[in-house]
């Protein structure tokens, strides 16, 4: 599937992976942070590789939205995602859910899940799907991940059947060289994923859209 989406991009001269970067700018640039309570009770925080099982900065800016936003938005649950990834011994949401516990000043009044067991975004979102409808809890949350990177998320959980609200985790975005990367890499990962996506309806392949639904 990725040369697929490889060859769909040259194809196309290039105007597949202009298409989706151009959509990845314009969700971080344009999402904005909620002052009123959330409409979602449950938010998932996507977790972000760790480095010697420590958070990054990302990852932290995620967590520091939590502490900020969740007082006045209030949800009811909050579910940490992200599993061990390389050399670390802890997961993602493990890592995630210490950092949370050591803001003394961050009173803890939801109720935290942690989802590790998924090793990318798509396997924690169904993760956490299959964890809500087993508590028969409804699919109605807001995604709390870095700008460049909830364009994705929403994506893929739309796909999966959740109705979402965007959380980000910086307060302002811009297109900087700091960013062009991680905006391209996105770019790259959408088209290979919609072209997955498409490629399985076409061909009807239920083992294939199992994977991505």
């Amino acid at each position: 599937m990725l040369f697929l989406s490889v060859l769909w991009g040259v194809c196309t001269l290039g105007l597949a992976w202009v298409f989706q970067f151009w959509r990845v700018i314009n969700t971080s640039k344009s999402c904005v942070i909620q002052l009123n309570r959330a409409s979602s009770s449950c938010w998932i925080v996507f977790g972000k590789q760790l480095q010697n099982n420590q958070i990054d900065d990302e990852y932290r800016q995620r967590l520091d939205r939590i502490i900020e936003s969740a007082p006045l938005l209030q949800p009811h649950l909050v579910v940490l995602q992200g599993g061990v990834t390389q050399e670390n011994s802890i997961s993602e949401a493990e890592a995630g859910q210490a950092y949370l516990l050591s803001q003394q000043a961050f009173n803890l009044s939801f109720k935290l899940i942690l989802e590790a067991s998924s090793r990318n975004t798509l396997e924690n979102l169904k993760q956490t799907r299959y964890y809500l409808e087993a508590h028969q809890l409804d699919l109605k949350v807001c995604l709390v991940s870095n700008r460049y990177h909830l364009h994705r998320c929403a994506v893929m959980a739309e796909n999966l059947g959740f109705e979402i609200t965007l959380l980000p985790a910086e307060r302002s975005w811009a297109l900087n060289y700091k960013q062009v990367s991680k905006v391209v890499l996105e770019a790259f990962l959408l088209n290979w994923y919609w072209t997955g996506r498409i490629v399985s309806q076409l061909l009807n392949n239920q083992r294939m859209l199992d994977k991505i639904q």
